[in-house]
C-alpha cells in the first residue's frame, strides 16, 4: 500500500512539474483585436511575441507597422521595426473579450476578434 501511495504521489508531482512552464496556457493578450472610432485599428499580438498593427482612417488606405511585443502584469510594450516603442497600461473585461490600452490619459478599447 505504501508503494502504491508513493507511486501516485510521484506521478502527481511529475504532472504538476510539467505544467509549470507550459506555454500553451492561455495568454489573454495573444489574439486579434479591433478598435473602431475615427478609423479602424487592428492589432494582432502573436504567441511568438510578434505584433502587426494596421490603422485605417475612414475612406483611406491603411498604414501597417510590425515589430515585437512584451508585457508584464500591467503594461504592454510594442517595439516597432523602426525601433520606436509604444507602452500602454492594459486591462481586460471580465470575459477577456475586451482589452483597454491606456497611455497619456487616453484609453482605447479593443474587441477580441
Amino acid at each position: 500500500m505504501k508503494k502504491f501511495i508513493g507511486l501516485i504521489l510521484a506521478l502527481v508531482m511529475i504532472a504538476l512539474a510539467g505544467c509549470a512552464n507550459d506555454e500553451s496556457l492561455f495568454d489573454p493578450i495573444v489574439g486579434t483585436w479591433k478598435s473602431e472610432g475615427i478609423g479602424t485599428t487592428v492589432l494582432v499580438l502573436n504567441n511568438d511575441k510578434t505584433v502587426v498593427e494596421t490603422y485605417t482612417l475612414v475612406g483611406a488606405v491603411g498604414v501597417t507597422k510590425s515589430g515585437t511585443w512584451s508585457s508584464d502584469s500591467t503594461n504592454i510594450t510594442r517595439t516597432w521595426s523602426d525601433n520606436s516603442t509604444d507602452t500602454d497600461a492594459y486591462t481586460f473585461s471580465s470575459s477577456n473579450s475586451e482589452m483597454t490600452l491606456t497611455a497619456g490619459g487616453i484609453s482605447v478599447t479593443y474587441t477580441r476578434q
